[in-house]
């Protein structure tokens, strides 16, 4: 799986920000460890300054890993945070919304999805954002939204 289409990228964004998962490193670490298909993205996990910045850094880890056993981690990702959500909460529908277009997304071939960012792009992204320049990290960010 080479990347997610824009608007998909956008949906992922809107719903998995509104996480609690997200608050911290060490939040996202503890959720990955307790799952055993998503274990070993814990090891991978990039450790951002903010909510924002942690879901930039590490949506790829999630986006581009497969697990031997159980194959592609980002619906099994989204599906986990969903079941981390009690019943009735809205984060909990949109989770699963969001579940069943990546879902549907794994059974379109290859050739019709765009990578969220180009290499060069997302490792210019990862340079500022570990140099703490939280100025320049949102003017990047606005500037690689403009490009798209």
């Amino acid at each position: 799986m080479e990347g997610l289409p824009h608007e998909l990228n956008a949906l992922c964004r809107q719903v998995i920000l509104k996480c609690d998962q997200f608050e911290s490193y060490q939040r996202l670490r503890s959720f990955c460890r307790g799952h055993e298909a998503l274990y070993f993205v814990n090891f991978k996990l990039k450790q951002g300054s903010d909510c924002e910045s942690l879901f930039e850094l590490n949506l790829p880890s999630f986006i581009e890993n497969k697990h031997e056993k159980y194959g592609w981690i980002f619906p099994i990702f989204v599906k986990a945070l969903a079941t981390a959500c009690p019943e009735g909460d809205d984060r909990r529908k949109s989770l699963d919304d969001l579940h069943a277009k990546i879902k549907a997304l794994q059974h379109q071939p290859q050739k019709c999805q765009s990578p969220i960012y180009s290499y060069d792009e997302r490792r210019l992204f990862n340079s500022i954002l570990e140099i703490d320049f939280d100025e320049q990290q949102e003017e990047v960010t606005n500037a690689l939204r403009l490009q798209k």
